[in-house]
């Protein structure tokens, strides 16, 4: 019976662990997203690339990807 009780532990462990793994993961997409829509926003008032870039965390690249979505 113990080696089943540490078996059931182990599992209930990697589930809690996946749980934690997701939601983190679930936040950086969401961090990701908000640093998007808000680049769009300083993009359509007519804010510089570096100063968004400085403001957002995203890289000039990605600014001027979403610049030319914008459009």
């Amino acid at each position: 019976m113990p080696v089943r009780m540490q078996a059931l532990a182990d599992v209930e462990s990697k589930i809690a662990s996946a749980v934690e793994k997701g939601m983190e993961r679930g936040m950086e997409k969401g961090m990701d997203k908000a640093a998007r829509a808000i680049a769009l926003n300083l993009i359509k008032a007519g804010t510089s690339i570096d100063i968004i870039a400085h403001a957002t965390g995203l890289s000039e690249s990605e600014i001027e990807q979403l610049r030319m979505t914008a459009v």
